[in-house]
């Protein structure tokens, strides 16, 4: 993996006399490298400049602020001496936001957003020069916020977390255009503040602010065009919206016209403005045949689900959101509606809310969709996101443990594809010479019914031998490595649930890419490379904890290797919307930990109650929500004291509170058994309490 380092400062207000008037943009500008750079190493390329020449000696350097030293005759030579001293070094300026000027609503608003443009459009930059993961690593000047100056007559630091959030949204947004394979290599961006007051790295930052904008004036012609051969002048998204959906719209990108007004050009809007921008949309989609069109909605939805995979839900939702109140309404009225577009978008709504565990959202799609469907014309090319949409109701179905109902649909769909599957020699030549037939939507079916069948095992169903060979069949039937590994996970599963803890361990390795002979420590270096693997983390640690219950000799080693991983620190990461360890599965994850923990008599309470509380955070998300009542349920098997009896009457109090949710009959079933359970606890021992409590835990299925 390739580092990158990025040190920025501001220069300008960011205010509106910052315009053509004054001749000067504000900018934000500093440097990146390969290598971090030290405090010391900073300092030091301060002094040996400043010794470099006596006439530098009245210039301070703890700290330096160019425009404090601007009336210094000495200024501009001490500044080129300085960059040219820094581009021998490797450090290379980077400028966002130089040649435009913006038509400024907010001043933070507006630095924060180029701020964070740029830094998205270096981080893409840095992807395509290599082909390892890239991470940027960002120290930026934490600035004083001046809109809050004219308010308060008092600066006031911008928080972190303003800056977090802008650049985590932009990020998101960024990736969610580039292709899978990228998306992959490009990782969290590592994100830190500091003072240029204090630090000299960021003292070169704004010397490099100096240098290209509040002191160019004191350079000379040829110091000028060394610095403008050097520096990557990064353009970055003006803050004027119209102006930049006016241009997407000029190079017929309409979906990114669509996806940038509704995402990133929400804040400050005109009614004129969205007047504008109807009457643009509208030009340019009556001037599209059909075809172009759908291309156009293709694109989006293909951007929407791109959200959904990266787990950004919140933006998600929003888009989601925007175009049901106002494009779907605004494309009837102009005659450019489509069918397969509001069926698209439903479907991707569905894929979320399924994802998140909301039962009642998921149902209502279901309904949603299968209506559009009923009302459009299906021709044969349609096939494909007709059995997509088929296999995410069964997904809905697993959610609500509707085992049973699950894999009747999941056969029906499985001998349907068999049959497409033998009229592939007539429609594909080559498929004549070739004895073995692939289906990718085949293998996700039987890919399916492995998950179901581990649902089963839990719910006390005997293993057969066929389920096996229903795997090995799905293996067979996929084309692409990234699906057999995601297979080998639900493989997995099947293993450690049924005990077999040697043949969990070869499928965890084979979803990771790894070979027989592995180590409990190779695996988590693997799964913590790079991207977080999230759900190969789940496995492992739901497989350790099952381990630990039967006493497998396998349990300690795989917990040591899990304690000297550090998975914990990657856990508390942010990645997408949420941080890892408060959503599914990460609070999963954390459960089963503190279970272990608890075994091994290290019972630790705050972190136990931490990952209760997110899964029961959200009563709509039934799923979770019920994991959540289980792991209450766990933790309780695990304490005592003279808080047991008044943490058990509150998980009663939760569980009374499921009677009023909507929910389908199988989770009704479990609702009441949930209920019923509760109620039994009066009048028995601690330790009969403490059975029921185990047996109910032990109802819940966990997907």
């Amino acid at each position: 993996m390739k580092n990158y380092y990025l040190y920025l400062d501001e220069s300008g207000s960011f205010e509106p006399q910052g315009t053509p008037n004054t001749g000067r943009a504000s900018i934000v500008a500093g440097y990146w490298t390969e290598k971090p750079l030290s405090e010391a190493e900073a300092f030091a390329l301060f002094q040996e400049v400043r010794a470099s020449k006596e006439t530098y000696a009245p210039i301070s350097i703890e700290p330096f602020h160019g425009m404090e030293e601007y009336r210094r005759a000495n200024l501009g030579d001490f500044i080129e001496d300085m960059v040219r001293a820094m581009f021998d070094r490797g450090m290379k300026p980077v400028v966002f936001g130089e040649g435009r000027y913006y038509d400024i609503v907010n001043s933070d608003r507006t630095y924060l957003n180029i701020l964070a443009d740029g830094v998205v459009k270096l981080a893409m930059e840095l992807l395509a020069q290599t082909e390892d993961d890239v991470q940027l690593h960002v120290l930026y000047a934490w600035r004083k916020a001046m809109s809050e100056k004219e308010l308060s007559d008092q600066k006031k630091m911008i928080a972190q977390e303003e800056y977090k959030r802008r650049i985590e949204e932009r990020m998101a947004l960024g990736k969610s255009r580039i292709s899978r394979v990228a998306q992959k290599r490009l990782q969290p961006i590592d994100i830190k503040e500091g003072s240029a007051r204090k630090l000299h790295r960021l003292m070169l930052a704004d010397l490099v602010c100096t240098a290209v904008r509040g002191g160019r004036q004191k350079l000379d012609a040829v110091a000028r065009e060394y610095i403008r051969e050097q520096k990557n002048n990064i353009l970055v998204i003006e803050d004027d919206a119209m102006e930049q959906v006016r241009r997407l719209f000029i190079e017929n990108r309409i979906a990114d016209a669509i996806y940038s007004w509704y995402l990133i050009y929400e804040e400050g809007r005109s009614e004129a403005d969205c007047k504008k921008f109807h009457d643009l949309l509208a030009a340019n989609l009556k001037a599209m045949s059909e075809k172009g069109r759908k291309l156009q909605y293709d694109i989006l939805m293909q951007t929407m689900g791109t959200l959904i995979e990266l787990r950004q839900s919140v933006q998600a939702k929003r888009l989601s959101e925007r175009l049901e109140h106002d494009l779907f309404p605004f494309l009837q009225e102009i005659d450019c509606a489509s069918d397969m577009f509001y069926f698209d978008k439903h479907f991707y709504d569905l894929t979320r809310h399924t994802h998140q565990g909301d039962t009642a959202a998921s149902q209502r799609e279901i309904e949603l969709c299968n209506k559009i469907l009923s009302q459009m014309p299906l021709p044969l090319e349609s096939a494909g996101i007709c059995t997509d949409y088929r296999l995410r109701e069964i997904e809905h179905l697993k959610n609500t443990y509707s085992s049973e109902e699950a894999l009747s649909k999941l056969g029906e769909l499985e001998a349907d594809l068999t049959k497409i599957l033998a009229i592939l020699p007539y429609i594909h030549p080559l498929a004549k010479k070739r004895e073995n037939r692939q289906s990718d939507r085949l293998g996700k079916v039987l890919s399916s019914k492995v998950q179901v069948y581990s649902l089963l095992l839990q719910q006390g169903a005997v293993y057969s031998k066929e389920w096996g060979k229903v795997s090995d069949r799905a293996f067979e039937q996929f084309s692409q490595e990234w699906d057999k590994r995601r297979h080998a996970q639900y493989r997995t599963a099947l293993e450690y649930w049924r005990g077999e803890y040697e043949e969990a361990r070869h499928f965890l390795a084979r979803s990771v890419g790894l070979g027989e002979e592995v180590s409990f420590s190779e695996l988590l270096q693997k799964m913590l490379e790079g991207s977080v693997n999230i759900y190969g983390l789940m496995h492992y640690a739901k497989w350790m904890r099952l381990a630990f219950r039967d006493g497998d000799e396998s349990a300690e080693e795989m917990f040591a290797a899990w304690k000297q991983a550090g998975v914990e620190e990657r856990l508390n990461e942010r990645d997408g919307d949420h941080i890892r360890s408060e959503v599914y599965p990460g609070c999963i994850i954390c459960w089963d930990i503190a279970a272990i923990e608890a075994q091994k008599g290290q019972y630790k309470d705050a972190p136990f109650r931490a990952t209760i509380q997110s899964m029961l955070k959200e009563k709509k998300n039934l799923t979770l929500y019920f994991m959540g009542l289980a792991a209450a349920a766990d933790r309780l098997t695990f304490v005592d004291g003279k808080n047991w009896e008044k943490d058990a009457k509150e998980l009663r109090g939760i569980v009374n509170l499921l009677k009023e949710e909507e929910m389908p009959e199988t989770m009704r079933v479990l609702a009441e058994k949930w209920k019923d359970g509760m109620e039994r606890l009066s009048g028995l021992s601690r330790e009969e309490k403490k059975s029921i409590l185990k047996s109910l835990a032990r109802a819940t299925p966990i997907l």
